[in-house]
């Protein structure tokens, strides 16, 4: 059985259709946009701890 009976989570996103394309540019904007604001203010952009 697949999982796709199951359950609606498991399906990939359809760029097809104008609403699920905007929320993916809307998502990457918002992910880009932080990301250079992070950088701009000098914030870590990675935090690695290494344990030793």
């Amino acid at each position: 059985m697949k999982i796709e009976r199951l359950s609606s989570v498991a399906r990939s996103i359809n760029l097809a259709y104008p609403t699920n394309r905007a929320i993916v540019i809307i998502t990457l904007l918002f992910l880009l946009g932080t990301t250079g604001l992070q950088l701009f203010l000098g914030k870590r952009f990675l935090r690695l701890r290494i344990l030793a």
